[in-house]
């Protein structure tokens, strides 16, 4: 997968700094911003993300109740939270709930899109080694099966 192929969604309440950092993250990656639940819940349904970046407090939603709706329906959805909480036990808390990593709320625009574009790092090499592991699997069955032909034969 190419950087540019990456999609992801991004929904902060702080729409001023979305939309900074949103400038300079289309330069790598094809991304999508939510500026509120409605735009958000379709976007999620209408399109596969391949990271979804979610603001604690969205829209005055927790992100837990977020997440409970959505991997009803997109189980394989990796997300982000984007909190000013800089609680260990958040953290805790919403990794249990399949979040892919934690940032804390920073006005730093570039501290910000560093920890994006090392989540994207993590999740392209995800993606990879889980193709990979799937290849090995059809290769070593097909060794099985090789197998099964040469003794047959003999």
């Amino acid at each position: 997968m190419s950087k540019k192929d990456f999609k992801m969604l991004i929904a902060i309440s702080d729409l001023l700094f979305a939309q900074r950092v949103l400038k300079d993250l289309k330069k790598s990656y094809t991304v999508f911003l939510a500026k509120d639940l409605k735009q958000f819940s379709k976007s999620v349904h209408d399109r596969e993300f391949d990271l979804i970046v979610i603001d604690y407090r969205f829209c005055g939603m927790k992100a837990d109740d977020l997440y409970h709706s959505i991997t009803l329906f997109h189980p394989h959805a990796v997300f982000i939270v984007y909190t000013q909480k800089d609680k260990k036990e958040l953290a805790m808390k919403t990794w249990k709930r399949r979040a892919f990593d934690y940032i804390t709320h920073t006005r730093d625009a570039y501290g910000f899109m560093e920890e994006i574009h090392k989540c994207v790092r993590w999740t392209i090499q995800k993606a990879q080694v889980g193709t990979l592991q799937k290849q090995m699997g059809d290769l070593a069955e097909t060794i099985k099966e090789l197998g099964r032909k040469i003794e047959k034969e003999m």
